[in-house]
């Protein structure tokens, strides 16, 4: 039989397909605790970075070539750089983990419209680390009349009242979901409002003279806890999520096929 003869095509073809079915039904497997560990490692890589090009490279380098280039890129307190990137990625992998939730064969389907709601969430706060879209709504709220003086960083006026508005939404469905899950999403929460609003709003009132920085501490530990406490919270979210994803108490891990039937 020729090489280029239909039969022969027709045969290589089939293979292929059967090759590439298999591999699509291969289960992707995650595991709850190992994953989150490995990103919480990479969280307190970016922790140490930034000090270390915030404090060690500028006595050592001296102003030399990339030595500007080398602490923005680490800089915590910037958007467009690796730490930003890192926790876009973070808000990615929960959107996606959130979007695989509503597509489960044991998820209720009156709860599939929050998972997705609550993947939509994920993503757009994925944008807004790389894109800094609350910094720019803070400038244009800071002009508004009668808004300064009212909070350095005036996007968490809005952004509270959002927050407040996606409990209110949300609460009934997690507190639905397995008391444990539940938990992480609740634990969730805290830690990312805590570090994201709270931080913020002590370091707004600190600049505007009304506070100061408890037990010695300055700008520069509050962008590290804020920082952090923000990455920290979304991975819990992370484990959570794979924890409901495996349907168990979070032991080992968890498999999506690929392209199966909800």
């Amino acid at each position: 039989m020729s090489l280029h003869s239909p039969p022969f095509l027709a045969a290589v073809a089939s293979r292929d397909l059967r090759a590439s079915a298999a591999v699509a039904a291969r289960p992707i497997r995650l595991d709850p605790w190992r994953l989150p560990l490995m990103l919480l490692g990479c969280a307190l890589l970016l922790v140490g970075a930034y000090v270390v090009t915030q404090l060690w490279v500028p006595r050592v380098l001296h102003g030399q070539g990339g030595t500007l280039a080398m602490i923005q890129f680490f800089d915590l307190d910037r958007e467009g750089n690796l730490p930003s990137w890192f926790s876009a990625t973070l808000w990615t992998l929960a959107a996606a983990l959130a979007f695989g939730a509503s597509a489960q064969g044991h998820a209720d389907r009156r709860a599939r419209p929050r998972w997705l709601a609550l993947g939509g969430l994920y993503l757009f706060l994925s944008m807004d680390e790389m894109a800094g879209w609350h910094d720019m709504l803070g400038i244009v709220l800071r002009r508004a009349p009668g808004a300064a003086g009212t909070l350095h960083y005036a996007w968490l006026i809005y952004g509270m009242i959002l927050v407040a508005v996606a409990g209110l939404y949300f609460a009934p469905f997690v507190l639905r979901l397995p008391r444990y899950v539940a938990g992480c999403i609740g634990l969730a929460a805290t830690v990312y409002v805590g570090a994201a609003a709270g931080l913020e709003f002590l370091g707004g009132k600190v600049r505007d003279g009304v506070l100061a920085y408890p037990f010695g501490l300055t700008g520069f530990h509050e962008i590290i806890g804020e920082e952090f406490g923000e990455m920290l919270g979304v991975i819990i979210l992370i484990h959570g999520l794979i924890v409901f994803l495996r349907g168990n108490d979070g032991r080992g891990g968890f498999a999506v096929q690929a392209g199966a039937r909800a």
